[in-house]
């Protein structure tokens, strides 16, 4: 999926959400452009933190 998303838009910024670690899967994936890769599962606050990190224009102070 993440091949077909690059394909479409390169600058797409792609967050892979899995439910266990693999660590193959893991280095393809930063190797092919996504931003971050995490097991889940996760809360959804930090889901939320993560896409709004990454979401926020490089060298934009985080608020408190």
């Amino acid at each position: 999926m993440l091949e077909q998303a690059i394909e479409i838009d390169r600058r797409m910024p792609v967050v892979v959400l899995t439910r266990c670690l693999d660590m193959k899967c893991y280095v393809d994936a930063m190797h092919l452009g996504a931003l971050d890769y995490m097991d889940g599962p996760q809360a959804s606050v930090e889901i939320a933190r993560l896409i709004e990190t990454h979401s926020r224009p490089h060298g934009a102070a985080a608020s408190v």
